[in-house]
């Protein structure tokens, strides 16, 4: 086999395996967001209502003032729920780090990285999560920077590296939960 297909293999195989923990972690993360909206449409029709009574009672003042009043009080309403919103998506994020599931999660995410990586990779990984490791490869190091979980990878030149912490799939579908969290408040 020449060593073009070798690389491609190798490449393949990671790409097929970071898939699979990809759809592991976005699964997790769906179940969250589906909390997460559950929770924002909750608050945000309560929030509503306590709007629309505000307004109602802001009606005697003038026209131009209870507009922008009113604006003000929504716009922060709205804020606080979304706020709300992204604190308990968090919250949920860490308690996936404390479910019986997590440790075999973080375990594959390891393999993962030093198989694509390669064996003298850099493993990053929160010092909380150090005992959850059955295997642990001498290469695995505590975090400098505070991740919610998972596993930051580095390969040992520093050229590639790969981001598997919640963190990053929390960041990768910000966008989705913010159009999610937006929908469910009402803009």
């Amino acid at each position: 086999m020449s060593l073009e297909k070798v690389i491609n293999k190798i490449n393949k195989e990671a790409a097929d395996k970071a898939r699979e923990i990809l759809s592991e972690a976005k699964s997790k993360s769906d179940s969250i967001i589906k909390e997460a909206e559950l929770n924002a449409k909750e608050n945000s029709t309560k929030e509503m209502k306590e709007i629309s009574i505000m307004i109602e009672s802001l009606s005697s003042m003038k026209k131009a003032g209870i507009k922008v009043e009113a604006n003000e009080i929504i716009k922060k309403r709205k804020k606080e729920a979304f706020d709300d919103s992204m604190r308990k998506i968090n919250k949920a994020a860490h308690a996936l780090t404390l479910t019986d599931f997590y440790p075999g999660l973080l375990q594959k995410l390891v393999d993962a990285s030093i198989k694509t990586l390669g064996q003298d990779a850099l493993i990053y990984i929160n010092k909380e999560d150090l005992e959850k490791i059955k295997k642990k490869p001498k290469q695995v190091l505590v975090s400098k920077n505070r991740m919610l979980g998972g596993v930051y990878a580095q390969s040992a030149d520093g050229k590639m590296s790969l981001d598997y912490s919640l963190d990053s799939i929390i960041e990768e579908l910000n966008d989705v939960i913010t159009q999610e969290v937006l929908s469910a408040i009402g803009k």
